[in-house]
C-alpha cells in the first residue's frame, strides 16, 4: 500500500529545519510515527509532500492507494480544489482530511469535493488504521 501525506509546512530559518505550519508538536510526532511504522513494514510505502501543487505534481507521476491531507490545503485552494483535482487524476484513490477545526470544518463539503472519509487532529494511530480500514484499506500494520 502507498500512503501520501500532504501537509503545510513552512522553514524555521533560525533553527534550520522544517516545522509544521500550526506548530502542532503532537500531529508532527504522530506524522512522524506514522512514516516510520510504514517505512518498516513490508509492503509499505509514505510520502510527504508540503504544497497543493508539489501534491498534483505528484499524483501525476505517481500512484498512492490513499492521499491524506490537512482540511488548511482546502483553505489555500479554495474549498476543496485540491481534493477535486486529485480525485480527476485519480479516481481510484482514497482521500482522508484531517482537521483541528472541527467547528469549521464542512464534512459535507469534503465528500462531495471527492474526499473518502476525514479525522480530526490530534489523532492516535489506532485511529487512523481504522479511517483507513474504512476507506477500504485495512492491511495497515497494527505495530
Amino acid at each position: 500500500m502507498r500512503i501520501f501525506f500532504v501537509q503545510l509546512m513552512e522553514t524555521n530559518e533560525s533553527m534550520g529545519y522544517i516545522i509544521p505550519y500550526y506548530y502542532f508538536s503532537f500531529y508532527r510526532i504522530m506524522s512522524c510515527r506514522f512514516r516510520i511504522i510504514n517505512a518498516r513494514s513490508e509492503g509499505y510505502h509514505c510520502e510527504t509532500v508540503t504544497t497543493a501543487e508539489a501534491a498534483l505534481s505528484f499524483i501525476r507521476e505517481n500512484i498512492f492507494d490513499v492521499m491524506v491531507t490537512d482540511v488548511a490545503m482546502f483553505f489555500k485552494k479554495d474549498g476543496g480544489e485540491l481534493t477535486e483535482k486529485a480525485k480527476k487524476l485519480r479516481a481510484g484513490m482514497a482521500i482522508i482530511v484531517m482537521t483541528e477545526f472541527i467547528d469549521d470544518f464542512s464534512y459535507d463539503a469534503a465528500i462531495e469535493d471527492g474526499a473518502s472519509d476525514f479525522i480530526k487532529k490530534p489523532f492516535t494511530l489506532k485511529e487512523m488504521r481504522m479511517r483507513l480500514k474504512h476507506v477500504g484499506l485495512s492491511g495497515f500494520p497494527k505495530g
